[in-house]
């Protein structure tokens, strides 16, 4: 979605992408999903209590932890940081040129401050990412590389690691709907003809 959008907005003038392009980059991001996924269903064994546990050869674990975090973690959010902070800079340069040629104040301020919400929306995206995700690789990580952990506490923080995940799937309609304004117009729409139907 960042590299779309970047595309979108930094290169404008690209035609837009075919229905076909599109299809292929989501079966390539499906394939490349399952077989990173693959070396987990090769190593999975039956334990004594009918659970599954990961039966792998000395140190075999720990490269594919590290895979796991550049390719699901480190990867991703340096893209959609490196595409969020190209776009804000377009953006920048572009009330440059506004403010060289732009005739109509008015025009001008709305359009600032359509531009400083997109930043800021952006921001919120990559931050959300970076910390809701951050939990659940670092647990990964010191299963694999970690000392001795207190049973307790590694129980609990592996809960909320995971809820810190499920919750990033959860808040990017949120920030939609709070920061920009053609969201929020819309869901505002949608609420009123549920409730209104309801009533």
């Amino acid at each position: 979605m960042a590299v779309y959008r970047w595309r979108v907005i930094v290169n404008s003038l690209q035609p837009e992408m075919r229905h076909r392009h599109v299809i292929a980059w989501i079966i390539v991001i499906w394939i490349a999903g399952c077989l990173l996924l693959l070396p987990l269903v090769i190593v999975a064994e039956n334990d004594e209590t009918g659970g599954c546990r990961e039966s792998w050869k000395p140190y075999q674990s720990r490269v594919y932890t590290l895979i796991l975090f550049t390719l699901q973690y480190m990867l991703p959010l340096t893209i959609i940081a490196g595409a969020y902070m190209l776009i804000g800079i377009d953006l920048g340069k572009a009330k440059e040129r506004h403010d060289i040629n732009a005739q109509d104040r008015f025009a001008l301020e709305a359009r600032r401050k359509e531009d400083l919400q997109i930043i800021k929306m952006m921001g919120l995206i990559v931050i959300l990412f970076a910390l809701c995700m951050l939990p659940i690789q670092v647990a990964w990580l010191m299963t694999d590389f970690g000392a001795d952990k207190d049973k307790e506490f590694w129980n609990i923080f592996l809960r909320m690691a995971d809820i810190a995940a499920y919750l990033h799937a959860c808040v990017h309609p949120i920030v939609y709907g709070t920061i920009t304004k053609y969201f929020r117009r819309e869901y505002m729409k949608y609420a009123k003809t549920v409730f209104c139907c309801k009533g």
